[in-house]
């Protein structure tokens, strides 16, 4: 990458590297990737919005939204493709333990449950 390479990089905002960048990504159905720029006022800074719909633990009978919003990196307009990758990746990674988590029983009882005082996925 040439120096006018990174400069242009960094006149680019996090939100709006993480919007172009999603528009070649796909994952599963019912998941959705929304970015919030920090000027939208809803978040104090830069943020990705992973929402699921999927049957919860608790409520079989329908499927539910499950969210979760992460701050994006201010690094990331300088970050390659593999390492907005590996990011993304890590997001949805933590996602899917949240859910496993949840879901993942022995005897009855769920030994990592995220809800569960002192947990954290």
């Amino acid at each position: 990458m040439t120096a006018d390479d990174m400069l242009t990089r960094f006149a680019i905002e996090p939100a709006t590297r993480l919007t172009g960048f999603l528009t070649r990504f796909t994952y599963k159905p019912r998941w959705h990737f929304r970015v919030f720029p920090a000027s939208h006022g809803l978040f104090d800074c830069n943020a990705l919005q992973i929402t699921m719909h999927t049957q919860d633990v608790n409520w079989p009978h329908g499927l539910v939204p499950v969210v979760g919003t992460v701050a994006i990196p201010e690094a990331l307009p300088v970050m390659t493709d593999d390492q907005v990758m590996e990011w993304l990746r890590e997001q949805i990674r933590r996602v899917e333990l949240h859910e496993v988590d949840e879901w993942f029983k022995v005897d009855g009882k769920a030994p990592f449950d995220p809800h569960a005082k002192g947990n954290v996925t």
